[in-house]
């Protein structure tokens, strides 16, 4: 779940406070679950999930992984 800063980009205040009821999940990092992936790819995958749109990559910065898909 977001801390209160990563919400700033929600508007409404009922969305909000639904945000802040769901239940708190540990993040589990990517590299337990997924081994063999390579650090860039995860890197690519955690920036990917990053829950401000505002500070999501971007499809022009993804592009760039994509072309380095041999090295991830």
């Amino acid at each position: 779940m977001p801390n209160d800063s990563e919400l700033d980009f929600v508007n409404s205040e009922n969305a909000r406070r639904y945000l802040r009821q769901l239940p708190k999940y540990e993040k589990k990092p990517l590299q337990e679950k997924y081994p063999k992936l390579s650090p860039l790819a995860i890197d690519l995958i955690n920036k990917m999930l990053t829950f401000d749109p505002t500070k999501r990559i971007s499809g022009n910065v993804s592009n760039i992984f994509k072309s380095n898909a041999n090295f991830l």
